[in-house]
């Protein structure tokens, strides 16, 4: 819980059970966390996932065919009761420190429900700590998408009701099923209906990239995947 604020866990899933399994077995002990929801993306091992004795902060859901990662999120994200919702992917993992962060900054300076609630580094391999603090609006945006590219393509990011609520009501484009580009995608669609993201100093988590992960087998394509997404712009 954030400061007599309800904190809800959005995870989406594909073919990663054995991942998600170790890692929701740690989240369902966080006394902080007032919900979980998972969406399996119609993952071959479903079954491995829903046998685990899971306690009832826990729900689960499989879609019937594969949406691809954005719509899957929004998917997941339309089932999130809590007033803010830590938006997560399966693959890597957080510990209670990634929430005490958040709660920090609420003490520090209260939670804005136009403010995206950024990571400032994705251990081991993407650091963004030189943005601490940093409030990027449509004026930043425009100076960093390029340069922080990265950054914005990290996602695993704390969003209030209000920014679930944008990113439903603005699904412009059909397609985006690139997991490359699904983060900018949604970073854009912030900095367009005048939210701002914030980079959170000591927001941060374990970032793995499995071998058989999108990023890894196609990074031949990285420059073409940029140019696809500058399209949209």
């Amino acid at each position: 819980m954030l400061n007599n604020k309800t904190l809800g866990l959005a995870l989406t899933t594909y073919n990663r059970a054995d991942k998600i399994i170790s890692f929701l077995k740690q989240y369902e002990t966080y006394s902080e966390l007032d919900e979980i929801v998972i969406t399996d993306d119609c993952s071959d091992d479903y079954n491995e996932l829903i046998k685990e004795p899971w306690n009832s902060k826990v729900k689960i859901y499989n879609n019937e065919f594969n949406l691809q990662a954005y719509q899957n999120k929004l998917k997941t994200l339309q089932q999130i009761k809590s007033n803010w919702c830590i938006l997560f992917d399966s693959d890597n993992f957080f510990t209670r420190d990634y929430i005490a962060a958040l709660i920090y900054e609420d003490i520090k300076h209260g939670l804005d429900e136009n403010i995206i609630y950024c990571p400032s580094a994705a251990l081991p391999q993407f650091i963004y700590r030189h943005l601490n603090d940093i409030t990027i609006d449509t004026a930043l945006w425009n100076e960093k998408h390029e340069t922080e590219g990265c950054f914005f393509n990290t996602g695993n990011m704390l969003l209030s009701q209000k920014a679930i609520s944008c990113l439903l009501k603005n699904f412009e484009n059909d397609s985006i099923k690139n997991p490359y580009v699904e983060c900018k995608y949604m970073s854009y669609i912030f900095i367009k209906n005048n939210f701002k993201i914030k980079i959170v100093p000591n927001l941060e988590y374990n970032h793995a990239i499995s071998h058989d992960s999108f990023y890894i087998l196609n990074s031949h394509k990285h420059t073409e995947f940029d140019r696809t997404f500058n399209w949209f712009l």
